[in-house]
């Protein structure tokens, strides 16, 4: 990639589960379909204290990476990282748990309003996969 280059946009798991470029826009919606329907974008999910921590492969570009963790309910609801490979949304995850563990119940839920679209699509996944 030379400098000023854009990245693609949209990804696809190929069969080792590695992120690859899917430049038809109408194979990736056909990918993504079945592959939220399979579970093959899920790298993880957890529930502490009240709250659900999920991590998934977007299949996005987003600013900061193509996986995603996000927290639905608790006192870090909306708090959510971005990752570029699945081995950093795999720590992300596992340090995303460690937080809501260690985070005080206040009754406060922190909102982050730039985040709510991801929380909507995580819990949308998690129904769909029958994980409420």
């Amino acid at each position: 990639m030379t400098e000023g280059e854009l990245l693609p946009t949209h990804y696809v798991l190929d069969e080792h589960g590695a992120p690859t470029p899917e430049p038809n826009l109408q194979r990736w919606c056909s990918w993504i379909n079945v592959a939220v329907q399979a579970d093959r974008v899920r790298v993880a999910f957890s529930r502490i204290n009240g709250a659900l921590v999920s991590t998934v492969f977007l299949g996005l570009r987003r600013p900061g990476g193509i996986f995603m963790t996000i927290v639905v309910g608790g006192p870090l609801h909306g708090h959510g990282c971005y990752y570029e490979t699945r081995a950093e949304a795999e720590r992300g995850h596992a340090l995303t748990v460690e937080r809501v563990r260690a985070a005080p119940d206040d009754g406060h839920v922190g909102k982050r309003p730039e985040l709510e679209w991801v929380v909507m699509f995580h819990h949308n996944l998690l129904d769909l996969l029958g994980i409420q």
